[in-house]
């Protein structure tokens, strides 16, 4: 069953939405929207009466107060218990605690967990690739009955450049944040990699990000690249 994201542009390019209960990641670079893509997805779901909890690394405040100047309104949704934001503690031998994450799940009935973000973990388990696998699966068979999102940094240095990640293994899901050169410029853009079990669009589209978060234009293709097609 595919659930409706409501994020203007997303659901055309999945071909109807995500699928219930699976596991996506948003990769990118800095600066390419990976956050703000994952609270809208949190917000609209909350409006849509399914509640959402933002595990992060980051100080809670300084999370809600950079949602609220992209205009997202993370406390709406808090003091009406449709969003939970818990900050995690980096631990050397734990990708995630497990516990009160759990618990919040269980007692709210979430159904849209939020990771942010796997990089961190990535480095504080990096002396053993395997361990790190072995937590990534086990993260994903905990939220199993949730739609899981968790964002990852990545680093190219080309468009055509494919250094897959273990993790991208993993996921059902694999989403592509970029910032296209245009001359001095750079033009953000989206690319859905994979849905494992769904049709969807594979050509890297135009997006912006506007007061209330990311906005994605599924039928047009980015001016840098039509720029780079002439040449």
């Amino acid at each position: 069953m595919l659930i409706k994201t409501r994020v203007p542009g997303f659901d055309k390019l999945l071909k109807g939405g995500l699928r219930e209960n699976s596991s996506i990641i948003i990769k990118g670079g800095p600066g390419t929207g990976k956050t703000i893509l994952a609270l809208n997805l949190l917000v609209e779901g909350a409006k849509n009466g399914e509640k959402g909890l933002l595990i992060t690394t980051e100080d809670l405040d300084a999370t809600r107060e950079f949602a609220k100047n992209v205009g997202i309104d993370l406390q709406k949704y808090e003091k009406e218990k449709k969003i939970f934001l818990m900050k995690q503690t980096i631990s050397l031998k734990k990708l995630v605690s497990v516990t009160t994450p759990l618990d919040i799940i269980e007692k709210y009935k979430v159904k849209i967990v939020v990771l942010d973000s796997l990089t961190i973990f990535k480095f504080a388990t990096m002396e053993n690739e395997l361990d790190y696998r072995r937590q990534i699966f086990d993260l994903i068979n905990t939220t199993k009955d949730s739609l899981l999102i968790a964002i990852s940094e990545e680093d190219f240095t080309s468009l055509d450049a494919n250094n897959y990640e273990p993790e991208d293994y993993l996921f059902d899901g694999v989403i592509r944040l970029l910032k296209i050169r245009k001359n001095n410029n750079f033009e953000r853009a989206i690319q859905v990699v994979k849905m494992r079990g769904q049709d969807h669009m594979i050509d890297i589209h135009p997006i912006q990000i506007k007061n209330g978060g990311i906005y994605i234009y599924p039928d047009q293709i980015p001016f840098a690249l039509i720029e780079k097609g002439k040449k």
